[in-house]
């Protein structure tokens, strides 16, 4: 499994420190600006940014049981808080309560959303929770962790002044003083020097115990780096895109086409039957009816009645054959619309001619085939 712990070792969230980890061993550290994340980490993983704790306000929370606990939270410490209330996300967790801007947290989160990662955000403090009170030296800041589960950072120049006023309010204040650099530091003199590492293994182990401030932000860049697309996949899912958009209005279109193409071949074919029809409501028995009057004044056909092929999609015949012997005619069709097709095939027995035989191969394109049919020769 691989994980990544980004911290910085200052009170910005801009440098920071990426540390590799893979299984239980560092695989590197690396200084990078926070807009280089998402190009430093390209495989599936983990990842822990710990923010500093400077720029992020924590409290005990009270009301973990009550339902409104966010409402009752704010209310418990708005005296604390000199910011507008609605510039200021908050969130609450069954111990403790975080404070931080909305639009510091909305930054970090859009960031990190373009990041191929399993995403946490925690307060660097976090790492030294099971340490109870403790003053860790880290870089140029000093991290304060406290046993209640909240904690702070400040720049090390006055770190010495803050933890006076700490020792001053509260006489039983005995934190442990670590430091990731030596054993004696120039402000809080003698230390227990440490890993960072084993804090971070630690914290990999036990983090999941904790608030996650991170939201994921939605967007089309955060999707296709979460999905992790070639480019050849993304030209694919473009062409889709384009396709899924495009094709419906081309198959509308062609529809509203064939459709005007069966009015108009409506049309003229009872325009030729008969001038007194002036309103189509149901075309297959009107023109049975017109039929039938035509059949009792002519009972004999010389030539096979199949005008009303060509009245309904005459530019889609070829050719067509007719063998007077055995009164059938080969019909040779070629990419005739769905919609004419049906019609020529269900209303050939009204012009006196039947439909013996069809090969016809349906497409996206229309009909394409031969049909055979069968007339009077009397």
């Amino acid at each position: 499994m691989i994980n990544f712990i980004a911290q910085s070792s200052t009170n910005s969230i801009t440098d920071i420190v990426l540390y590799k980890y893979a299984d239980n061993d560092l695989v590197y550290k690396k200084n990078i600006q926070l807009s280089e994340i998402h190009d430093e980490i390209k495989e599936e993983s983990k990842l822990l940014f710990l923010i500093p704790s400077s720029i992020i306000s924590s409290y005990p929370n009270q009301n973990n049981e009550d339902k409104n606990s966010d409402a009752l939270f704010i209310s418990s410490i708005e005296d604390n808080i000199i910011e507008d209330i609605s510039e200021l996300f908050v969130k609450t967790s069954k111990s403790n309560g975080f404070v931080i801007e909305k639009d510091l947290i909305n930054y970090l989160n859009t960031t990190l959303s373009l990041v191929k990662s399993k995403i946490y955000i925690y307060p660097d403090y976090s790492l030294f929770i099971n340490d109870g009170d403790s003053i860790v030296i880290h870089g140029d800041s000093v991290i304060f962790s406290y046993h209640d589960g909240t904690g702070t950072s400040i720049e090390k120049s006055y770190a010495k002044e803050y933890f006076e006023i700490i020792k001053k309010d509260n006489k039983d204040y005995e934190p442990t003083l670590i430091s990731f650099e030596s054993e004696v530091d120039d402000i809080f003199g003698k230390v227990t020097h440490k890993d960072i590492c084993s804090y971070h293994l630690s914290f990999l182990n036990l983090h999941q115990e904790y608030t996650n401030l991170f939201s994921f932000k939605y967007s089309l860049s955060s999707i296709l780096n979460k999905l992790d697309f070639t480019k050849t996949q993304l030209g694919f899912l473009s062409l889709s895109l384009i396709a899924i958009i495009v094709i419906p209005n081309l198959i509308i279109a062609n529809i509203d086409r064939n459709t005007q193409i069966y009015k108009d071949a409506t049309s003229e074919i009872f325009s030729s039957l008969s001038t007194k029809i002036t309103r189509v409501i149901n075309p297959r028995s009107q023109i049975d009816a017109l039929i039938g009057d035509t059949v009792l004044i002519n009972n004999k056909q010389e030539l096979p009645n199949i005008d009303f092929i060509y009245r309904l999609g005459g530019k889609f015949v070829k050719k067509i054959d007719i063998d007077f012997k055995s009164s059938t005619a080969l019909i040779d069709i070629e990419k005739m619309p769905s919609m004419q097709m049906s019609l020529v095939l269900s209303m050939g027995e009204s012009f006196g001619v039947k439909i013996v035989d069809q090969n016809i191969i349906e497409s996206v394109e229309g009909a394409t085939g031969t049909i055979t049919i069968n007339f009077n020769n009397e």
